[in-house]
C-alpha cells in the first residue's frame, strides 16, 4: 500500500506490486529514492529525470520541490538489518496526506501577467529583467 500524488490532484492510496516495474510505472521512469526524514519509516520514489523530462512541480518536501508524479512508501528492515519497502500504516497514510495535501501552483509568465491583470494590478514586477 502507496500513498501516490499526482501533479494538481489530491494524495490517493493503491496497492501496487512490490517489483521494480510497478513503482517505475507509476511515477513514469526510473525511480529516484527521496529519503526526507530521519526517523518516520517512510521514503519517496519519484522519477529520476524529473528535471530533464519537464515535469512540473508536485510538491515541497524539505528543502527539494518534487517535479511529476511520486509516490511515499513504508521503509522497514528484513531480518538481516536490510532496507526493504513495506506498506504504509493507516497513520502514515494519514499523516503524508494531511502533510502533503496542497500541491504547488505552477504558472508560466504570461498565466501570472494574466492573473494580475484580472485582479488590476497593472503589471506583475518579478525582478526579472531581461537585457
Amino acid at each position: 500500500k502507496v500513498l501516490i500524488f499526482e501533479n494538481g490532484k489530491e494524495p490517493y492510496t493503491a496497492e501496487i506490486r512490490d517489483e521494480l516495474k510497478a513503482k517505475q510505472s507509476v511515477v513514469g521512469g526510473l525511480i529516484e529514492p527521496v529519503y526526507f526524514t530521519d526517523n518516520d519509516n517512510v521514503l519517496i520514489y519519484c522519477d529520476e529525470e524529473f528535471l530533464f523530462k519537464g515535469y512540473k512541480p508536485n510538491r515541497h518536501i524539505g528543502d527539494l520541490v518534487i517535479q511529476g508524479t511520486f509516490m511515499v512508501v513504508g521503509n522497514g528492515r528484513n531480518e538481516y538489518g536490510e532496507g526493504i519497502e513495506v506498506s504504509l500504516t493507516d497513520e502514515q497514510i494519514e499523516k503524508y496526506s494531511e502533510m502533503l495535501h496542497y500541491p504547488l501552483i505552477y504558472l508560466t509568465n504570461e498565466e501570472a501577467e494574466e492573473l494580475s491583470c484580472e485582479n488590476g494590478e497593472e503589471s506583475l514586477d518579478t525582478g526579472i529583467s531581461q537585457s
